[in-house]
């Protein structure tokens, strides 16, 4: 499975690579909204984990971008969030069509499980 991880913080994105990677999966890594948005666009992942809050586009920017998108619409996204104002950020982005958000910290052991329960509401396969 192809998970596409757009988080600013290089220590989240190596994090939960190294964590995907082991679990089977093809982990992408893009440090900004538009490069995770350019990643998306030249591979559609399987599922995309994007963080809240970026310095160049907002985690709700990209998301709209990704479901303003034929090829990602579909494509489930995990919104990652640190935000003071948690509850704010979960109701904007299931409202933007997030398939779930995640507070940060989060144990990095338990993304491959998360993804798979998201894959799951989702419909979507998880091979």
């Amino acid at each position: 499975m192809r998970i596409l991880i757009i988080d600013d913080d290089p220590a989240i994105r190596k994090i939960a690579a190294l964590v995907l990677r082991k679990a089977g999966h093809e982990a992408v890594e893009a440090a900004s909204g538009s490069d995770g948005l350019a990643a998306a666009a030249a591979r559609t992942p399987d599922i995309v984990l994007l963080d809240w809050r970026m310095p160049d586009m907002s985690g709700l920017e990209v998301l709209r971008a990704l479901k303003a998108d034929a090829r990602t619409q579909a494509v489930p996204v995990l919104v990652l969030t640190a935000s003071a104002h948690e509850e704010d950020a979960r109701r904007a982005a299931r409202d933007g069509g997030a398939a779930g958000v995640l507070a940060k910290p989060f144990p990095p052991t338990a993304l491959p499980g998360l993804i798979a329960d998201a894959l799951a509401r989702a419909g979507r396969p998880q091979g």
